[in-house]
């Protein structure tokens, strides 16, 4: 049975070894039925015919398919033996047809099939139609249009494509003969090469397989991969690991960073569960600036998840592996980025962790993901003024990113210091419309008209207040704010008492929110009913938030009712809790 360590790594490193590494007379495919032969249109059959198919063609462009296909259907009433119209709406419905759907895909099959009968020498349509009866699994059709195409156009790749639908046909020899024509026409490629063995492999053929492998390693040989894949084949084929082994070790001791070599016998000490080799295997590959760093970052990551699960001693000595590393010249900050996760599972120190996620955006600044957890470090430990650094340079790399102005903002005010919050928030202020995060927007719109309100600048006050309410209508701290506000200077009180009103039903019971609405009705004269919201107001207020204004609003309403007495009670209250707050 594999062990999770086989189980784990088998997968990913198979796939990283895979990546490295018309004359309807001829023989082919061909309609047999009785379709329509080709017919001379009027002048404006052909008219409507090329402006239906052109407006289809916009359609594509523009995304608009089902607009698309309609068009097409059109056309091909007007004119059903269109290839080009047959071929576009083949590929359109082939498309959108689903997995399971297989009446709308042999339909659209059966329109390239038309097609390729209207313009037999087209080798782009049957392309098309020899990919669909591959995908279809209709192998032996797909060989007709393969066969057909070479011989309107023997090209070294359209050689290439019949050679694989010989080699999935298992008609190896011909596949074989294929691949020798090509290499007598433009000599031994890449592709070539790999074919050729790959079909010797399938066929079982060692004794052929070998030989050309020492053929191509004696031809080649600086070229360790024929090397190490006749490793492989060892392995593989004849189950004799040492062998593969010794050739793997042979390569690397010629070639120390040969990744394929690297991967090879990674891949052995994984399936034998040799574990202290297979680690040191695992950093060999992971330090190799060779291999790409997308592989090396899935090789390391799987090898965290192996253990997390099985092996949690060894985290700590890949840890100390990984803070030793250079990573200067990882292009895209993957292999450092899976450091810091490392450093975060392992809960480590937030000034060590803070130093690798520093290291990391010194080299790539533009790395949000990183950025954001150094920002959660700084934010868990109170490092505030690395927290400011870090968002002020996102705001650089990364403008759209609400939360790299929000935060600095919000500390800037517990700081008091106004004038470097409200220049945080405008720096953001372009991004902030565009964002979909509608909330935190208007929140910050928010704390802006606040901001300026404080300053005296209404208008843009108001405007901010605007932006915020289009985001988010029903953002009742905005909505009695904004209402607040144009009552301090009677201006749009109707306005104001409509948003006061909305903000009471979004929020109710809110002590503030009813004085302001008390408030408004005050301002438009509405004594009566601006005493029954007062008298709310005070009801609703709970302990510890007692307001000198609550208490100012409810002796000014009193006097207007003609109640003398409450009113000079109220205004006292007034002064003592404004003599409290001193």
């Amino acid at each position: 049975m594999l062990t999770i360590f086989t189980r784990i790594f088998i997968p990913i490193i198979v796939v990283l070894l895979a990546v490295m590494g018309c004359n309807t007379s001829n023989k082919a495919h061909r309609l047999k039925s009785d379709l329509p032969e080709r017919v001379c249109l009027s002048p404006e059959q052909v008219h409507l015919f090329n402006q239906l198919y052109h407006e289809a063609v916009i359609r594509l462009e523009q995304e608009e398919y089902d607009a698309h296909i309609v068009l097409l259907e059109r056309a091909l009433e007007i004119d059903s033996t269109a290839a080009e119209a047959l071929w576009m709406l083949a590929r359109a419905q082939y498309f959108f047809a689903g997995r399971n759907d297989s009446v709308k895909r042999q339909k659209s099959v059966h329109n390239m099939q038309r097609a390729v009968y209207y313009n037999p020498h087209d080798v782009e349509l049957l392309g098309d139609l020899a990919m669909m009866f591959d995908y279809e699994g209709r192998r032996e059709e797909a060989l007709q249009c393969y066969e057909r195409i070479v011989e309107q156009h023997p090209t070294l790749d359209t050689q290439f494509q019949l050679a694989k639908s010989y080699w999935r046909l298992q008609r190896y020899e011909d596949a074989l003969e294929v691949f020798n024509q090509m290499e007598r026409q433009s000599g031994q490629t890449h592709n070539t090469i790999l074919g050729k063995l790959g079909v010797y492999g399938d066929m079982k053929d060692s004794a052929r397989l070998f030989a050309f492998l020492d053929t191509l390693i004696h031809e080649n040989p600086n070229d360790y991969e024929y090397q190490v894949y006749k490793g492989e084949c060892y392995a593989t084929m004849y189950n004799r690991a040492d062998s593969a082994v010794a050739i793997y070790k042979e390569v690397l001791r010629q070639s120390p960073t040969n990744p394929r070599a690297q991967f090879s016998l990674m891949t052995h000490y994984a399936t034998t569960d040799e574990f202290d080799n297979f680690y040191e295997s695992i950093k060999a590959v992971v330090s190799n600036e060779h291999i790409e760093e997308s592989k090396r970052t899935d090789i390391l990551n799987a090898y965290v998840r192996y253990c997390i699960a099985e092996d949690s001693l060894r985290l700590g000595s890949l840890r100390e592996f990984l803070d030793s590393m250079n990573y200067a010249d990882n292009a895209t900050g993957e292999l450092s980025a899976a450091h810091v996760t490392l450093l975060l599972y392992l809960d480590a120190s937030p000034d060590s962790t803070l130093m690798a996620i520093n290291r990391t955006l010194h080299y790539h600044p533009e790395n949000s993901q990183i950025r954001r957890q150094g920002l959660y470090i700084c934010y868990k430990n109170d490092y505030i003024p690395e927290l400011i650094r870090l968002c002020e340079e996102g705001q650089y790399y990364d403008p759209q990113m609400l939360d790299y102005y929000h935060l600095p903002a919000i500390y800037y005010l517990t700081d008091n210091n106004e004038d470097a919050a409200l220049a945080t928030l405008e720096r953001g202020e372009p991004y902030y419309m565009e964002s979909p995060d509608d909330t935190l927007a208007a929140e910050l719109f928010n704390i802006m008209g606040d901001l300026y309100h404080q300053r005296g600048n209404l208008e843009r006050c108001f405007e901010v207040y605007d932006s915020a309410l289009v985001l988010v209508p029903d953002n009742h701290l905005v909505l009695n704010n904004y209402a607040y506000f144009l009552s301090l200077e009677e201006r749009d009180l109707p306005k104001a008492l409509e948003m006061a009103q909305r903000a009471n039903e979004l929020s109710p019971n809110n002590a503030t929110y009813l004085d302001t609405y008390a408030w408004v009705l005050y301002q438009l004269e509405q004594f009566t009913q601006a005493k029954i919201y007062i008298d709310q107001t005070l009801a609703a207020i709970k302990e510890g938030e007692e307001s000198s204004t609550y208490y100012k609003h409810a002796g000014d309403i009193y006097w207007r009712v003609g109640d003398r007495k409450n009113a000079r009670k109220f205004w006292k209250r007034a002064e003592e809790l404004e003599k409290e707050n001193l």
